[in-house]
């Protein structure tokens, strides 16, 4: 993997199985594998090229190399940031290969969802995802818990999916906008009277909203900084900021207990709840409150804008280097990191029993 001069890096994996290998940690299906082979194609091929980039919280061009492969067996250089201890893919892919790769593989590999071509939801009833559906009940409950909001309140969501905060916000009276780039979920949203656009922040003209929201997209921009500063200037003087990413953290507390099932390829940043801080106090934004979500899996936030100044940051470099070294050495004690290998490894087996779905049968009712 060529680099230049602007970086200087260690090489310290955290174990062998860290190293470069194409195989997924999962059982892939057809669609996935047929995908997954297509994006190690143009990663051969350059067809995605590498950059580097400096640590967008502190700054530093000092990092150290902890693994080589994410879960998809996809080649991603998970770093850990020497002066700050953010968590990172460095170097990553230019923003627009991982265009190229939201728009023709993302879906496929990560499906999570069942639309026909009108955009409507086969499983499920929409109201009753809005007001069932675990994260965006955690969602809702923060921003009812923290914020005043009525019908002046204006809210924009970047990657908003199917809407369904969105849905909840608008039934209060607040006047919503979303933006993805799923041109199938954004119809079905639409189909609910929401205001929906194909696009990012580039697309919305107006500003001066009171509430912006990044749930799970924060963690996917190639410049958080850039995007952070981006929203700021679409935001009303007393405007809030509320980002939802997955927490780092769940390494230790949460149900997978492996961080190789968190690094992935399209993830370029893993946070903890300080290391957002961090970010957000060098993008000059005060904080408000941070929670975990009903299975400590996610971080959920609330910031507000503050007038461009120094804020100190609070170092976790140490802290979380050793914690991580010292789990990946533990793992095979971790209940759940056992339960997952057996069922990983017992696949071929129990899908010729017709047993292929236990996990979904049993995961809930063990854990």
């Amino acid at each position: 993997m060529a680099r230049d001069n602007m970086s200087s890096y260690n090489r310290s994996l955290l174990s062998r199985r860290f190293r470069y290998a194409s195989r997924p940690n999962y059982n892939p299906t057809p669609e996935q594998e047929e995908h997954l082979n297509c994006v190690h194609n143009k990663i051969r091929t350059g067809f995605y090229k590498l950059q580097e980039h400096p640590c967008p919280s502190c700054n530093s061009d000092k990092y150290e190399v902890i693994g080589e492969v994410d879960r998809h067996g996809l080649p991603c250089s998970t770093t850990i940031c020497t002066s700050c201890g953010l968590l990172m893919t460095n170097p990553c892919f230019r923003p627009e290969d991982y265009s190229d790769f939201y728009f023709h593989h993302y879906r496929n590999i990560y499906k999570d969802i069942q639309t026909n071509s009108n955009g409507q939801e086969l499983s499920e009833d929409y109201e009753t995802i809005a007001h069932n559906r675990p994260r965006v009940v955690d969602q809702y409950t923060l921003l009812q818990k923290n914020l005043v909001m009525d019908n002046k309140t204006k809210v924009l969501e970047l990657g908003c999916g199917k809407g369904e905060l969105l849905y909840r916000l608008s039934k209060d009276g607040c006047e919503c906008i979303g933006t993805d780039y799923d041109e199938k979920v954004i119809a079905f949203g639409q189909a609910h009277g929401l205001q929906l656009l194909k696009g990012d922040l580039n697309d919305i003209e107006e500003g001066n909203f009171d509430l912006v929201i990044m749930s799970h997209s924060l963690e996917h921009m190639p410049n958080p900084t850039k995007v952070i500063y981006d929203i700021a200037r679409k935001m009303s003087d007393a405007g809030k900021l509320f980002i939802n990413v997955p927490n780092v953290l769940d390494t230790f507390i949460g149900t997978y207990s492996d961080l190789m099932n968190i690094v992935q390829f399209v993830h370029l940043f893993n946070f903890t709840p300080q290391s957002l801080n961090n970010l957000m106090t060098n993008c000059n934004f005060n904080h408000i409150v941070t929670e975990s979500n009903s299975d400590n899996r996610e971080i959920l936030a609330l910031f507000e804008k503050r007038s461009p100044s120094h804020a100190e940051i609070m170092p976790e470099y140490t802290e979380l280097s050793r914690a991580l070294r010292r789990h990946e050495y533990s793992r095979w004690v971790q209940p759940h990191y056992l339960y997952e290998k057996i069922l990983h490894y017992s696949y071929p087996y129990r899908h010729k029993l017709g047993l292929s779905n236990l996990k979904n049968r049993f995961t809930n009712k063990l854990w």
